[in-house]
């Protein structure tokens, strides 16, 4: 499974470079490519498929994944609420709303997971310079 991510991750940045697609957080610029790159990084640090991640599963491990996933696209790109929720299969920009606050509790009062998500965001931050 690492073996085919690294192969899409590859595949992915080639294209990117290809096509010139803009990475850093704008309000000007497509969240898109970004909100991608976050998604990712999600899938691989809580071991979920982008398809799990962004299904309807209400299993707490992959709301948990889910609501960083929401916290880190919203705290790292210029993306609208409504942006992310379109980006997760069309949710609704509320469920985006309620999973932020979830997540910032959950990072309030578990020091793994806010460990986890610095070090995301860290890797986030390098990627997108």
């Amino acid at each position: 499974m690492s073996k085919q991510i690294a192969q899409l991750e590859a595949r992915i940045a080639h294209l990117e470079r290809i096509i010139g697609i803009a990475t850093r957080p704008s309000a000007g610029l497509n969240p898109r490519p970004m909100l991608f790159r976050i998604a990712r990084r999600c899938s691989v640090e809580f071991g979920f498929s982008l398809p799990e991640l962004f299904g309807r599963s209400r299993q707490q491990p992959v709301v948990v994944a889910r609501h960083v996933f929401f916290w880190l696209a919203r705290h790292h790109t210029g993306a609208s609420l409504p942006q992310i929720a379109e980006f997760c299969g069309g949710r609704e920009h509320g469920t985006v709303c309620h999973g932020l606050k979830h997540a910032q509790d959950l990072l309030d009062t578990d020091p793994d997971l806010a460990r986890r998500v610095t070090m995301l965001a860290d890797q986030i931050r390098l990627e997108a310079a």
